[in-house]
């Protein structure tokens, strides 16, 4: 079914546009504010309607035609068709909205943008009938690619390598992992079957090759420097995939534990202590332990944990405990500490642990977030905790993702 004429009047926390039709609210990807646009009738539901763009009668004057030929079809980004310093706006609003809307909370909230493109250190690609690319959105049909726009230039030569290997090699290979440095070290790792010594000899100037989790090349890891720290990048390790956003928003959280330790109310460091939960590779607990006496570090994902213990060996750390476990499952060794990281998965926090921090004697938490909806509704539950900052990163440019930091501080 076709509907015509659909005014969009504003956005949703997807930054989907949203019009109305039948006193019915419509859902419409990729439309923007004061756009009029017919839209195909792709969901309708009890109180409201999905719809997708037919063709735009009253296009945005932000609206900018996409740089990407595969745009709208592989699902990786959906911004890239309005200007750049709208989608900061967009970005920027949805947040000051739902922390007025919510947590009845006006806030002054800064975005912090670096690079428009080509900054992802890391991209998980299929491969079927030996092509090599992404999936369309909410589908298992491959679109083959030999260039995107989000990875950096490095891993885009990769992919270009590989598509020549894949249409002169045959193999039966599923999915490939491609992760880089800021020094443009390289770590692929393969899974399914392939002529591994044909493929090492194409690939000889890489540094890492792993085939179904077994390192071919006995380089198991490629190093990223932060604050002159070498943390180990092994294929399943969770690291951020945008470094100079990454480093913004670490040097955000470090110059709050610096300024703790210049602020003589505040506690003595040597009774500071730092319990990091949902931890991953440890870089937070690591980047901070200078400025605590103690860090407990909280990660479910084995390969993370194993890259925190090696980069603290490497860099001669000794005030870092890591539990390897579900965070929800070791609630009870979280009394004794001052403060918290807690950078929780896009489904936020669980219950049990909400209420575990609640009775924590904390004087702060630093909240990092990739998802608004659910870091503000955890937010709500957090109720012996006021927030006092708040602070976006463009983490992922041309994508409706966001990652937010929050201050909060302890209720008096």
């Amino acid at each position: 079914m076709i509907i015509k004429n659909i005014k969009i009047e504003r956005l949703d926390n997807f930054l989907r546009g949203i019009g109305k039709y039948n006193n019915k609210i419509v859902f419409v990807d990729n439309a923007y504010i004061d756009e009029i646009v017919n839209i195909e009738l792709i969901k309708e539901k009890k109180n409201y309607l999905e719809g997708k763009i037919v063709n735009i009668i009253k296009p945005s004057i932000y609206r900018i035609k996409p740089i990407c030929p595969y745009f709208n079809i592989c699902g990786g980004c959906n911004l890239q068709d309005i200007k750049y310093d709208k989608e900061l706006d967009y970005k920027k609003n949805l947040l000051i909205n739902l922390f007025k809307k919510e947590l009845d909370i006006d806030i002054n909230i800064d975005i912090v943008s670096e690079l428009e493109y080509n900054y992802r250190n890391k991209i998980t690609l299929h491969v079927l009938n030996n092509k090599l690319g992404l999936y369309k959105e909410k589908t298992n049909e491959l679109v083959n690619i030999d260039y995107c726009y989000l990875v950096n230039n490095k891993i885009n030569e990769i992919i270009n390598r590989l598509n020549i290997y894949l249409n002169n090699n045959k193999t039966n290979l599923k999915k490939i992992i491609i992760r880089s440095n800021t020094n443009n070290n390289i770590l692929i790792s393969l899974y399914g079957n392939l002529d591994i010594n044909k493929f090492l000899n194409n690939f000889i100037d890489i540094d890492s090759i792993y085939l179904n989790n077994k390192c071919l090349n006995n380089k198991e890891f490629i190093t990223e420097i932060i604050d002159n720290i070498d943390f180990r990048l092994y294929p399943e390790s969770f690291f951020q995939v945008n470094i100079p956003v990454m480093n913004e928003l670490y040097k955000e959280v470090v110059n709050f534990f610096k300024d703790k330790n210049n602020d003589i109310t505040g506690i003595q460091q040597n009774h500071k202590k730092l319990l990091d939960l949902y931890s991953e590779t440890g870089t937070m607990s690591i980047l901070i332990s200078k400025y605590v006496n103690k860090v407990l570090s909280v990660e479910v994902n084995k390969e993370a944990v194993l890259s925190e213990k090696n980069t603290i060996i490497d860099n001669n750390i000794d005030n870092i405990s890591i539990i390897n476990g579900k965070v929800e499952d070791n609630i009870d060794k979280y009394n004794g500490y001052n403060y918290l990281i807690i950078d929780p998965p896009r489904s936020g926090i669980d219950m049990n642990t909400i209420n575990s921090i609640n009775k924590l004697n904390l004087n702060n938490i630093i909240y990092i977030s990739c998802n608004p909806i659910t870091l503000i509704r955890d937010l709500k539950l957090l109720d012996n905790y006021k927030v006092i900052k708040v602070k976006a990163f463009n983490m992922f440019s041309r994508t409706n993702n966001l990652e937010t930091l929050c201050l909060l501080e302890r209720k008096v």
